[in-house]
């Protein structure tokens, strides 16, 4: 059986197929190679402050 890609697997998982199959928990985590600066109006920052929060995404 083929791997299929990442985009693969989330269209099959999003189609309520069963993923587990593929996922071997033998991935490595690794750094962020950067980060960026995105400029957000304040209406869609108030929409998305509660997801980022539990994303841990840091808002300056």
């Amino acid at each position: 059986m083929c791997r299929p890609t990442a985009d693969e697997l989330a269209d099959m998982s999003d189609s309520g197929l069963d993923i587990s199959l593929f996922l071997t928990n033998q991935g490595e985590m690794k750094q962020p190679l950067a980060s960026i600066r995105v400029d957000i109006p304040q209406e869609m920052l108030e929409r998305t402050r509660p997801a980022g929060s539990r994303a841990a995404c840091r808002q300056t």
